[in-house]
This record gives C-alpha cells, structure tokens and sequence, in this order.
C-alpha cells in the first residue's frame, strides 16, 4: 500500500510539472504534450557502422517521441544535433531531476536550454514524421549518479537490455516508464506488478526510472 500511495503523489508531482509546461505553450494548443507519468516508446531504430564509429537512424513519428542518444558527440547543442531535422520539431523536453520537472525549449518562444545534457534522454514533438540519423563514436563504461525519485537517464547501447525483477544495470528501482509513441502515453514495469508491458530498453529510446539514489552503472563487454 505504501508503495502504491508514494508512486499516486510522485505521478501527481510530475502531472502538475507537465501543467505547467502546457501554459507555457498555451498559444499552440492543438500540441498534446505527453501526459502525467504512470508509465514506452517503440522508436524504431536502425544502427550503422562507419569507419570510426556508429550512426543510429531515429525513426520519429509525428507527434511526441521519447529518444536516447548512444553515441558519443563532439558538439550537443540543439540546433546541431537535430539539424537534420531543421522546421519539423517545434519543442523539447529535459527532466530536471533536481526539481523533478521538465525544463523546454520551444522553436517559437521560451527556451531555457540550447545543449543537450548527454546523460538525459529526451521528450521531441514533431510536427511532422522524419528520420534523424546521429554519427559519433560509442561509449566505453559509464556511471550516472541517480538521485532520490524520477531520473531519466539516456540509453547507451546500441543493442536491446532486459529489465528483470528490481535491479537495472547495478540500481535497484521501483519503477520504469517507456514512452508509447502509438498511443502517445507511458507505460510503467513495476517489480511488484503480476504482469508488465515491456521487458526491455531499445536502442533509441528513452526512459524513466525511480529510485531511491545510487549509480546506474552501463559496461560494454
């Protein structure tokens, strides 16, 4: 019961976080914005290899898309990474862990990020369906340090990792959520749950994850 009631006040938190960036962008109201978390996207993704490294294809729907970046780059701001998509995104989403909220940038008006942090994955709307292909080299080990409640660290593995009982990559948690680019809402593993929705990170996707603090460990083998 514990468990359920302090996952109901966390979704409210965010719910009223997501409010907030929704009168941010009041004048483009036929824009859903993602709704409250309670829970994957299904990007599709396509990985090529060149001499030197790595290009992930991000499939984007139009629409909201929840990405991770698994390549190393040498320049995160916005307007280069997504320049081959220049004027079919119009806003995106960075989760502030410490405030647990999202920070926007929006095409046409506020914007209180310009590079992309590369530890985080990351809300896109497209207003319309594109391919955007990222080329970088791949990450070696990597550590993120996770705070107490939402985190939304980004994915680096250019290959599909399970999610099993409570433990993802050394870190116990409570929750992860996915984003469903179909249905355009989450869907939520939960350790205690008799039955989940998914049983995996992809390569291109997003996630959240709950925890009560520690290190996110990745090692590529």
């Amino acid at each position: 019961m514990g468990k359920r009631v302090l996952y109901i006040l966390v979704c409210a938190l965010i719910f009223f976080s997501m409010l907030s960036i929704f009168f941010i962008f009041y004048a483009q109201p036929q824009k859903t914005l993602p709704k409250s978390i309670t829970g994957a996207a299904q990007n599709g993704g396509l990985s090529i290899i060149i001499e030197g490294g790595k290009c992930q294809v991000i499939n984007l729907v139009q629409g909201w898309n929840f990405i991770s970046i698994y390549s190393k780059q040498s320049n995160y701001s916005i307007s280069n990474i997504f320049s081959p998509i220049t004027g079919f995104y119009d806003y995106l989403l960075e989760w502030n862990s410490s405030s647990q909220e999202f920070n926007a940038w929006s095409s046409a008006g506020a914007q209180s990020f310009t590079v992309l942090n590369e530890n985080k994955s990351y809300f896109i709307y497209m207003s319309q369906a594109q391919n955007l292909t990222i080329c970088g080299r791949p990450y070696g080990n990597k550590t993120f340090n996770l705070v107490y409640g939402w985190e939304s660290p980004d994915y680096i593995y250019e290959f599909p990792s399970n999610v099993t009982n409570n433990t993802f990559y050394g870190i116990n948690f409570s929750y992860i959520q996915k984003w469903n680019i179909i249905a355009q809402d989450f869907l939520v593993y939960s350790p205690s749950a008799p039955t989940n929705p998914f049983n995996q990170i992809s390569p291109s996707e997003g996630y959240f994850i709950f925890t009560s603090g520690g290190n996110l460990i990745y090692v590529r083998t």
